[in-house]
């Protein structure tokens, strides 16, 4: 993997998130520390990125893949929803350093998903990977101006969401009722 390929970056994240789960997944992370977390998700996050030096809590960054000729993934997590705080050093980690990749996770223990969030310079992505069968979703996207400010603009299709047609939903009894029943 060499400068320019983001897919193979984001694809080695999540094969070790996917072998960091099968391996301690019966673990609780409660009681366990966040350097604890991040050393066994570095182990596994080593065998999908040959050849790359992994560190944990390098230049503010929880861990980071790199060789010497700078940062290729950086990533910045949490056991809970991330903060605008946090979100915000992760954005400016990676406009700083410009790592071919930057993303932040919540592992959210009570969640059958991670969500995941990938920075680029004028948005960040909001994605769900599911815990069993690590299929992703692109929740939304988010336009960032040149202040560092979002827009609160989504940048996705409508039409992606599937929803029934109004006049095809309105036809549809409310749940409880049977057509037969008086409303």
């Amino acid at each position: 993997m060499r400068r320019g390929n983001k897919v193979l970056l984001f694809e080695a994240f999540r094969r070790a998130m996917l072998d960091y789960f099968r391996r301690y997944s019966t673990l609780t992370d409660e009681k366990r520390k966040k350097s604890t977390t991040s050393h066994r998700i570095a182990r596994v996050l080593e065998t999908e990125v040959p050849g790359y030096s992994v560190d944990l809590d390098l230049d503010g960054v929880d861990i980071l893949v790199h060789d010497r000729d700078g940062a290729e993934l950086a990533l910045f997590w949490s056991s809970t929803y991330m903060t605008e705080k946090e979100k915000e050093k992760a954005r400016r980690y990676h406009i700083s350093a410009s790592p071919e990749l930057t993303l932040a996770f919540s592992l959210l223990e009570d969640r059958d998903y991670i969500l995941v969030y990938r920075f680029e310079k004028d948005y960040i992505e909001y994605l769900h990977i599911d815990k069993s069968d690590f299929s992703e979703y692109l929740l939304k996207r988010m336009q960032i101006d040149g202040n560092g400010e979002s827009d609160g603009q989504l940048m996705l299709d409508i039409k992606s969401r599937s929803r029934a047609p109004r006049r095809q939903r309105e036809a549809q009894p409310s749940p409880g009722h049977s057509s037969d029943d008086p409303q």
